[in-house]
């Protein structure tokens, strides 16, 4: 899997610029950005394409932390107590992603307002996007955060069809990914799936492709948010 990371201060016309430079890299769908256990003194700002961020756990699971869009930021986790930060990203798609060095950011946010104004944004929306992810495994319903997911993939890689509102997902659709993705399991993906579909809220179009009713799963996830609501935890 090449990787324009894994030469530090390499631009992409193949230029060596000092390490601490501020510098922008072109990646293609799965390419790994940030691989675990380095990058702890930089910022990333995703320009176009989406990121898959997510952890490696120490049972070797993966578990997605997010799908960021253009206009996000992450970061690696610091080093605590010796342990090794176990955080990395890949490409979810085509992608730029701006690179800056903790020790450039004062300097880029001095010289451009607007910038900084873009970036503490994007900072507090990672950081609200967390608490979110957490209470999401603590409280939902699998079927809930599934359905969650199947909205941000939709926003993030689907697909028009024929059919209004129906989108095609093709990337990052298999059980055992999407089970990554909420912090559960294959064979409750697979179960929680078979349930959607007798509700038309998915159709399967194979083991590495569904399509979702966009609106049917609006409503199902506010559905949830409701204090009648009838949705259990799995």
């Amino acid at each position: 899997m090449y990787r324009l990371l894994d030469r530090p201060g390499t631009n992409p016309a193949g230029d060596i610029q000092p390490a601490t430079k501020v510098a922008s890299h072109h990646f293609q769908a799965d390419d790994t950005i940030m691989f675990t256990g380095e990058s702890e003194g930089s910022l990333f700002l995703i320009r176009s394409g989406w990121v898959r961020l997510y952890r490696i756990l120490q049972d070797d699971r993966t578990l997605v932390l997010g799908l960021l869009g253009p206009g996000e930021v992450f970061t690696q986790d610091t080093s605590a107590a010796g342990v090794t930060p176990t955080t990395a990203a890949d490409a979810l798609t085509d992608c730029e992603v701006t690179e800056i060095p903790y020790e450039r950011v004062g300097p880029v946010l001095a010289k451009s307002p607007q910038l900084s104004r873009k970036l503490l944004g994007a900072l507090a929306r990672r950081q609200a996007a967390s608490h979110d992810f957490i209470e999401q495994i603590l409280t939902r319903d699998t079927s809930i955060r599934l359905a969650s997911v199947l909205l941000d993939l939709g926003r993030a890689v689907g697909e028009s069809t024929e059919s209004e509102g129906i989108l095609r997902i093709t990337r990052s659709a298999t059980h055992q990914a999407l089970a990554n993705m909420i912090g559960s399991n294959r064979v409750t993906v697979t179960r929680k799936l078979l349930d959607m579909q007798s509700r038309n809220l998915v159709r399967s179009l194979g083991r590495n492709s569904l399509e979702i009713d966009v609106s049917a799963l609006v409503r199902y996830v506010e559905g949830a948010n409701q204090p009648d609501s009838n949705q259990h935890a799995a």
